[in-house]
């Protein structure tokens, strides 16, 4: 989780992407995005841990290892940090309400499944 805070960090403190006109609105939404993977991330180690539950993301498996968990989510954030970076400003916005409804979601469904966010 660490990790994860770092990357959050990272983002505040770069500069301009290539494509200009990053905003501060792009930095907090990306923010958002990042604290949504964490939230996520903290289910996913809440779910490895208790046998009445299994991970459901293919990628990850059914059981993922803490090391596996803290890669990917680290590794999304980042991809997804540089793809934001990328994009003109126009598309940017919209792909990142789409990730925080998205990731928003799985975290409401984990929740109402019993499966809480601790760190």
């Amino acid at each position: 989780m660490r990790s994860l805070s770092f990357a959050i960090l990272l983002i505040i403190a770069l500069p301009a992407s290539a494509e200009g006109n990053w905003t501060n609105g792009d930095t907090y939404r990306q923010i958002a995005v990042g604290l949504t993977y964490a939230f996520d991330a903290a289910q996913t180690h809440e779910i490895a841990r208790d046998p009445a539950h299994y991970e459901t993301n293919p990628i990850m498996g059914r059981d993922p290892s803490p090391g596996e968990i803290n890669r990917y989510f680290l590794g999304a954030f980042a991809l997804h940090t540089a793809i934001m970076y990328a994009l003109p400003h126009k598309y940017r916005e919209c792909f990142q309400y789409f990730t925080i409804v998205v990731e928003g979601s799985a975290i409401i469904k984990n929740y109402r499944a019993g499966i809480r966010i601790k760190f």
